[in-house]
């Protein structure tokens, strides 16, 4: 059951699973406000497309404090995404850019 579904920046439906937000809180204990998630998706500062994976976008929205970036990874299949991982970060990683502000 998702925790929410979201409309993203490119107009697609992405979903947030509880099994997700329970990934992210164990494997990036940083992550604490996942009630930003939605906003990010809607208003990134730059989306890039994976080096390894093009069914993977990066979403990146600078949040400042202890690092400059939330970076929300998402899978896209037939049209519509789910989040895989969130991390903060320092640096915008390699790829394509789909999108930027």
């Amino acid at each position: 059951m998702p925790v929410f579904e979201a409309t993203d920046k490119l107009k697609r439906k992405i979903k947030f699973t509880a099994e997700r937000k329970a990934h992210i809180s164990l494997r990036h204990p940083e992550i604490i406000e996942f009630d930003v998630f939605e906003s990010v998706l809607a208003e990134p500062d730059i989306i890039k497309s994976s080096i390894y994976d093009d069914k993977v976008l990066l979403y990146y929205k600078e949040v400042g404090k202890d690092y400059r970036y939330l970076a929300i990874v998402v899978k896209v299949l037939n049209g519509e995404g789910f989040i895989l991982t969130a991390y903060k970060t320092n640096i915008i990683k390699e790829g394509k850019v789909v999108w930027k502000n």
